[in-house]
């Protein structure tokens, strides 16, 4: 819009057309997978669920909440999901992983099924749902391979 000629009024409501707006939300949600809990404000608990697209083999984004800093950040190659997050002090995250196997989830050096923090909740349509406490961690879990 250019500047106003005599006599001519300005347009009336809000010239900002947030047309791009919802695009970090579907970084952050929709892709890297950090969505709050409506239930409890401030990130206290919140949940983690990666977006898998066969175009888009890795993604990561960090959300500064009241209670520090989530992370997440994955990678999918060859059939291998590989998925490190950080979890802040004083909050807890429901992880949906997606795998072909539950079994052969693995977190660090071990199986997730036994990893400190990590409690098994249910599968879910391709996904493994854990619970997981404050932490970093780092798994990886079969997957059919993006194509």
């Amino acid at each position: 819009m250019g500047s106003l000629k005599a006599g001519q009024k300005a347009p009336e409501g809000s010239l900002n057309h947030p047309f791009h707006g919802g695009f970090d939300a579907w970084f952050y949600q929709g892709l890297a997978g950090i969505e709050p809990d409506s239930d409890q404000a401030g990130f206290k608990h919140f949940f983690l669920k990666p977006g898998l697209f066969r175009q888009i083999f890795r993604a990561e984004a960090a959300y500064q909440s009241l209670y520090g800093r989530i992370r997440s950040s994955w990678r999918s190659a060859g059939g291998v999901f590989t998925w490190d997050v950080v979890i802040p002090a004083n909050t807890s995250a429901t992880v949906f992983i997606p795998t072909i196997d539950a079994e052969r989830i693995m977190e660090g050096q071990g199986p997730a099924s036994v990893s400190p923090g990590v409690q098994f909740l249910r599968l879910e349509r391709g996904f493994a749902v854990y619970e997981l406490g404050s932490g970093v961690y780092a798994f990886q879990s079969p997957i059919a391979p993006l194509r």
